[in-house]
């Protein structure tokens, strides 16, 4: 691969930009870039950067808590997202703003705090046939409404996405913008997601040989082609059936509890989604984000 020095007039490229009424912030970014840029052409370092893809769906679920605060993980995420596709379809799913007296407040900004909302509802917790302080149920009840809504655009419009991201919304990541990223491709029936086993961050938890006690995963982030995020929805269906079900009502559904007693039971409800990869048999070829790649 060839290198190429480019030589800026930052000041000629800034009145430029000006025109197009970029923040300080942007100018800051831009400037940061050029210098490491610089940095790196002289080192005779190549920086890949890695092909789009050309449409992705990110979806977000879940309370919307952290969108007031001052920390811009948010905006990291953007930042991601658009370095990974040319079009990015936002689907946003939260509850009705209620306070509950509970630690989980939801946020006044939430409307106004994505760009691109491809598809945005706010649904109420009080018409759920299950209890509300059940995490996973709400979870996978929020994401199943996504996939359906992401159906209807793809029959619709006669196309399929590339892939379909699941997020929390209130999730707070660290994305460093300025890391190589290379974004890896995915078959059917495999998910890309912080997947892997409690001795060993660096060893892929596999459903098929290993045991719901060695499951582990850090950030709720899951990427997959929209075939596969279709069956991947179905989970809402799994817990449900097994909530009545009272042999799986233990280990997967608790009954509510105060927060230090279920600790104290050893219930995470990231660890319930280990029931479910069980049965399903999904692939988890990569044991990281796609920013961690």
């Amino acid at each position: 691969m060839a290198l190429f020095f480019i030589m800026i007039d930052l000041e000629t490229l800034k009145a430029a930009i000006l025109t197009n009424n970029f923040t300080d912030e942007q100018l800051v970014e831009l400037y940061q870039s050029v210098k490491t840029a610089r940095i790196n052409l002289r080192k005779g370092i190549v920086i890949y950067v890695p092909p789009k893809f050309d449409r992705i769906a990110v979806v977000l679920i879940g309370h919307s808590r952290h969108l007031n605060s001052s920390n811009d993980s948010q905006h990291k995420f953007i930042k991601l997202f658009n370095r990974m596709a040319n079009q990015v379809d936002y689907y946003i799913l939260s509850w009705i703003n209620q306070d509950y007296n509970t630690e989980i407040k939801t946020s006044k900004r939430f409307k106004t705090s994505w760009p691109n909302k491809f598809f945005y509802k706010l649904y109420d917790e009080d018409n759920l046939d299950f209890n509300r302080d059940h995490k996973i149920m709400k979870l996978s009840w929020l994401a199943k409404q996504a996939a359906e809504q992401i159906k209807i655009v793809q029959d619709n419009l006669k196309f399929n996405y590339d892939y379909v991201i699941e997020s929390r919304v209130d999730q707070l990541v660290e994305v460093d913008s300025f890391r190589k990223t290379d974004f890896t491709k995915l078959n059917n029936n495999e998910i890309l997601a912080n997947i892997h086993r409690k001795s060993n961050k660096s060893e892929i938890w596999n459903p098929r040989f290993d045991s719901v006690e060695t499951f582990e995963f850090d950030h709720w982030y899951f990427r997959m082609n929209p075939k596969t995020y279709l069956e991947f929805s179905d989970r809402f269906d799994f817990f449900y059936q097994k909530k009545i079900n009272t042999m799986w009502a233990g280990p997967i559904l608790p009954k509510p509890h105060k927060k230090d007693e279920a600790r104290e039971l050893g219930f995470d409800y990231h660890t319930g989604l280990a029931y479910y990869f069980l049965e399903k048999k999904f692939t988890f070829s990569h044991s990281n984000h796609d920013w961690d790649l």
